[in-house]
């Protein structure tokens, strides 16, 4: 479909209406700088329904068969596209590339709704939205409020928007956050050419704006990016983790069962999860070890090694003589801090390794 030029009656007509009346004009000769400023203001001066209406009048009057299909597609679809026919109805110079660009948009639009158009069948299907397609048609919406801030800012040079805020309060996803992140990184990028003046284009693009300003806007800009990035780790869900039963946690805990000579026997190392205290004795290095839990927290198992103990109150003791420790000892948590309250030896730091030389003499 070839772009026709609108009528003189049809211009009239669209400045009675009040479209684009005191909007910046359009020009050959400062044409980029124009038309940015063009845009800036029909992006803060014409509402959605508005920009989408520019663009139904104009398929009304051109081709009805794309009119047909497009009025049915929602307002988002036609913003920036609206803003360009309201320059283009007004009868003010735009670029053979960009009246190509007005046209390669309808074109797509037309193809993509004319394609969905739901099928009349005595069964009504309804059409299948792919994951993808949910994730930028809610990035779309949610990016409206973020449009406007921008807008507001090429206009009065301030910039006071809150995006954490903005996406924690209309309960924007992780995933929907990510793309929205990703598409502001493309104008931070181009920002970045302007700024170091690597394109020629994009520097006459940014040209209504002074260096410092240009500066400003990007710090706008990348807060909207960083912001995007902390709200993916904000609304993460925190991996649920499979709570092991403790016959797993100790299946690799290697111990000894009994020790004939001092009359020691293990206890059931499933004891040890959950419990408060652990005491046990190394046959080999005559060491009696007590590992005791923090009030918040309870013993466990990992691998050959008992975690959770608390560094501060766990002590390990050196027996001089086990026979006579052990000899009439019933095994009990009480008796056990008696006893060791009796030694003389000095208290060392425990490591948390269980052996096959270790009893546990019992948990807690």
């Amino acid at each position: 479909m070839k772009t026709k030029k609108p009528t003189k009656e049809w211009q009239e007509k669209a400045i009675a209406k009040g479209i684009g009346a005191g909007a910046p004009v359009v020009t050959q000769d400062e044409y980029r700088t124009s038309l940015m400023k063009a845009l800036g203001y029909y992006n803060l001066n014409m509402d959605n329904s508005e920009r989408a209406k520019a663009v139904h009048n104009y398929l009304k009057k051109t081709n009805k068969k794309y009119y047909d299909v497009l009025s049915k597609a929602p307002d988002y679809e036609f913003l920036s596209l609206g803003s360009l026919i309201t320059i283009l109805n007004k009868g003010e110079h735009l670029s053979d590339k960009d009246q190509k660009g007005i046209q390669d948009k309808l074109d797509s639009l037309y193809e993509c709704y004319s394609y969905n158009q739901p099928i009349v069948d005595d069964r009504p299907k309804a059409p299948v939205i792919s994951i993808d397609q949910r994730v930028t048609d809610a990035a779309r919406a949610a990016s409206e409020d973020i449009d406007y801030a921008i807008d507001k800012f090429i206009h009065s040079k301030t910039w006071d928007f809150n995006t954490k805020a903005h996406l924690l309060s209309n309960n924007v996803s992780g995933m929907v956050a990510k793309r929205i992140g990703d598409y502001y990184k493309l104008n931070v990028d181009e920002i970045d050419e302007a700024l170091t003046g690597t394109d020629e284009q994009l520097t006459e693009g940014y040209s209504f704006l002074t260096k410092t300003e240009l500066k400003k806007f990007r710090a706008a800009i990348q807060s909207i990016v960083d912001d995007c990035a902390q709200h993916q780790v904000t609304v993460k869900k925190p991996r649920v983790v499979k709570v092991k039963p403790p016959a797993v946690l100790v299946k690799k805990l290697k111990y000894m069962f009994k020790h004939d000579l001092l009359n020691l026997k293990s206890c059931n190392p499933t004891d040890i999860v959950g419990a408060k205290e652990l005491w046990a004795y190394n046959i080999k290095y005559r060491k009696l070890v007590a590992y005791i839990a923090d009030d918040s927290d309870l013993l466990s198992v990992k691998g050959t090694t008992i975690i959770n103990y608390s560094v501060a109150k766990s002590w390990s003791w050196t027996l001089r003589n086990p026979e006579k420790f052990f000899k009439d000892l019933s095994i009990s948590k009480k008796n056990l801090n008696t006893a060791a309250k009796a030694l003389t030896t000095k208290p060392t730091v425990p490591n948390g390794r269980i052996n096959e030389e270790t009893i546990l003499l019992g948990a807690f």
